[in-house]
């Protein structure tokens, strides 16, 4: 809903995402001193308490104080142009903090997105700034405006944390700078380091520490920095000169299609480079340092490699598999010795499974297609299959470290439950899942189609005529095999529980679906709302107060059941929404807004032709009734009379108003803050 017109909206409103200065959770508005605006069309600000002017009336635009500062804006008229707006910074008692002669200001996002509260980018004649909320220069205008083309460029980590430029990085009031010639890509705050490259070129990577001391040379192509393990992996490609590089970084800034002749010929010689490195699988050259750059050791893999479980893998293509290194010496080591220390699983050249134990002994030759740990002692194991044969052939079983037969290699498909006690199972011989227990006993006959997915001990199956149902882990019938569809609400705290923690103490709820129409039913399949609508509708908030939106058959009309107190809306309504202690609808003919209680009562006051819900603050309705404008707590209550041409919500205490051709500020109790003087 528009509020004010656009001129107001920009002499009013506009700058109330600017400043972010937060006095309290709540309320981060200083309501202490309210802005006017004088018969001349000049802003300034009142003492709320006694009206009397504090701060004359001589600015444009002027923002709520947030803490002890303000935004406030005046105009320049330049000969023959359009008027140029001014920002600045104020204090309570009008002095500048910030001059008001920038001509453009927003607020400073962290790397985050959240707006740092308590700071401001200006730009201006000078150059570009960042100012903090009490007038001091956190980067004085034009600083650092010579570099990067005079465009700002800075990231913040929070309020101390800042790169500016790629070239300086600030923490805690200190200031730090890559080598000569080089730029920060990235900075490592846990141990210290800059990630550097020479100049613009993004291809080429190095390390360094925060005093500018170079521990790599910027000559490689990915850094991965083990700080626990006092080790760095270097990797870089040899394949190509530096003039490569250059090449390459050109084609990637104008393009392979504008590439003219010679330089595609050029390009085609680099390709067909690479593509014999990669036949002679060796295309990454890799280098081991400590933290402080002392190389120890160089290894060749086809791919880049990482470090796991103290040991440096890299996966091969061909023949499939990994190599592994090792973190101490960068030498090669056998598969079943990577990662001594724990139960490893490795492949031999052929890409079949064995399992080595904690010392590196085989235990279990390489013979399985696949090997993956679900428990301590208990593996499931993909047994090989001949050769030729297909997918439905290749059957999975479980074994145990000593490679003795648990479950017989009888399925297709087998997935261990929550408890580790059973598994959802898909049987050779049937088409359909079930449950298995940790000796493949059957728990639940294979009959259901479509894997299984238990939630909280519940899971939704199908049969093999689309009947669906809800069955628990012993596979008895929850709710049974008799409707369309069915589909699981959110699970919302009970409402006597307020513990995140618990995640199992959760309310279900199961939407379903039979001959067309929608009902809903509880984790024990109670009935809790009839089989009576053509539509129902789960929302986050609405839902956690147990509020389902519900429709006609025709799906025109829209109404509400609370499944907690049994209150029922009949669909009547062409929009409505739970809002706290009130339901907003709309009114399907006129498409005016009413109110009703919890009880689906009508309230008193309505009809309104406009209507919007404020969340910020304390809460409240902006409503406009036969042309009036007027304000509503948020139990429906008249908190601002239907007298205002205009009304729109400042801050939790404060509206903006327009009355009569006057513009000003109104607190909740009806007190209008006017000015009558003209400024000097």
């Amino acid at each position: 809903m528009q509020i004010f017109d656009k001129q107001v909206v920009t002499t009013i409103c506009m700058l109330l995402c600017i400043n972010t200065f937060g006095q309290s959770p709540a309320n981060p508005y200083n309501e202490n001193l309210v802005p006017y605006r004088n018969v001349e069309g000049k802003w300034g600000y009142l003492d709320a308490g006694t009206g009397k002017v504090v701060i004359p009336a001589r600015y444009y635009r002027v923002e709520l104080f947030k803490g002890n500062t303000a935004l406030v804006v005046n105009e320049k008229m330049p000969p023959h142009a359009r008027a140029v707006e001014l920002y600045g910074l104020i204090d309570t008692s009008g002095k500048e903090l910030i001059p008001v002669t920038h001509d453009y200001v927003h607020p400073v996002k962290a790397r985050s997105g959240d707006e740092l509260d308590d700071l401001y980018h200006f730009s201006g004649e000078e150059g570009w700034g960042i100012a903090k909320a009490d007038g001091q220069w956190l980067i004085a205008p034009g600083e650092y405006s010579d570099d990067n083309n005079g465009y700002p460029n800075y990231e913040f980590y929070d309020r101390d944390r800042y790169l500016v430029n790629n070239r300086f990085y600030f923490e805690n009031g200190q200031k730090y700078q890559p080598p000569t010639g080089h730029r920060i890509e990235r900075v490592d705050r846990d141990n210290r380091f800059f990630h550097i490259t020479p100049g613009d070129s993004p291809y080429q990577k190095g390390l360094s520490d925060w005093r500018g001391n170079i521990l790599l040379p910027a000559t490689y192509m990915e850094i991965r920095v083990y700080a626990e393990d006092n080790r760095i992996i270097a990797s870089g490609d040899d394949t190509f000169s530096d003039d490569d590089l250059a090449f390459i970084a050109r084609v990637d800034e104008i393009g392979e299609k504008n590439l003219n002749e010679a330089d595609a010929a050029t390009l085609q010689a680099l390709i067909e480079k690479v593509e014999k490195r990669e036949a002679a699988g060796r295309l990454v050259e890799n280098h081991l340092f400590d933290l402080n750059g002392k190389e120890i050791a160089r290894f060749h893999t086809q791919y880049l490699p990482i470090a796991f479980d103290g040991v440096i893998v890299a996966e091969r293509r061909s023949p499939t598999g990994n190599d592994y290194f090792s973190f101490v010496d960068g030498s090669p080591m056998p598969p079943h010795q990577a990662g001594k220390g724990n139960w490893r699983v490795f492949k031999d050249e052929q890409g079949l499974c064995g399992l080595a134990d904690p010392a590196g002994k085989i235990v279990l030759p390489a013979r399985y297609r696949s090997l993956s740990f679900y428990d301590k002692d208990r593996i499931v194991a993909h047994n090989p299959a001949a050769q030729g044969e297909d997918y439905w052939h290749q059957h999975l079983g479980v074994i145990n470290t000593k490679g003795e037969v648990i479950v017989p290699f009888e399925y297709r498909q087998l997935w261990p439950m929550e408890d580790a006690q059973s598994f959802i199972a898909l049987h050779k011989d049937h088409m359909g899942y079930g449950v298995i227990d940790a000796r493949g006993n059957i728990v639940i006959p294979f009959l259901y189609e479509g894997h299984l997915s238990f939630s909280d001990g519940l899971a939704i199956v199908q049969d093999s005529v689309y009947n669906q149902g809800v069955i628990d882990t012993l596979g008895r019938e929850v709710i049974p095999l008799a409707y369309s569809k069915i589909y699981r609400t959110l699970d919302v705290e009970p409402l006597n529980n307020r513990d995140p923690g618990r995640l199992l103490n959760v309310d279900r709820y199961f939407k379903v679906e039979r001959d067309g129409l929608w009902g809903m039913l509880d984790r024990h399949g109670r009935e809790v709302i009839p089989m009576a609508y053509g539509l129902i509708f789960t929302a986050g908030e609405s839902f956690e107060r147990r509020w389902v939106e519900v429709s006609d058959p025709t799906m025109a009309r829209k109404g509400l059941v609370n499944i907690l107190t049994g209150v029922t809306i009949a669909p009547q309504y062409k929009d409505i929404f739970p809002l706290g202690n009130v339901i907003k609808v709309t009114l399907p003919e006129s498409h005016f807004y009413e109110l009703l209680d919890t009880e689906g009562n009508l309230l008193p006051g309505g009809p309104y032709t406009k209507m919007e819900y404020e969340r910020k603050g304390h809460g409240c309705f902006i409503a406009e009734k036969e042309g009036k404008f007027g304000g509503l707590d948020i139990d429906g209550k008249t908190l601002l009379p239907f007298v205002y041409d205009r009304l729109h919500y400042a801050s939790p205490g404060l509206f903006q108003a327009q009355k009569e051709g006057r513009y000003f500020f109104v607190n909740r109790e009806g007190r209008e803050y006017i000015a009558h003087h003209r400024s000097h």
